[in-house]
């Protein structure tokens, strides 16, 4: 078993733990609608200290494409 998680526990941490604070976020300022720049900086982010905590790769950390790019 390895000790790294997978993509889809990440997204799924991030949709849990990250997401609603930034929907509220967005709320506040409602007249511009989704922040894809602040979400795709919170995954980068999340992401970036997964790997330094040791829970992704280095190779998963630079290899795994952000959902949130549009």
């Amino acid at each position: 078993m390895s000790k790294f998680i997978t993509k889809k526990i990440a997204q799924e941490t991030f949709r849990r733990d990250y997401l609603p604070g930034i929907r509220e976020r967005e709320a506040m300022f409602s007249n511009l609608g989704v922040d894809h720049c602040m979400r795709r900086t919170a995954w980068n982010d999340m992401v970036d200290s997964l790997n330094k905590a040791g829970y992704v790769s280095d190779h998963q950390a630079m290899n795994w494409t952000n959902p949130y790019d549009k």
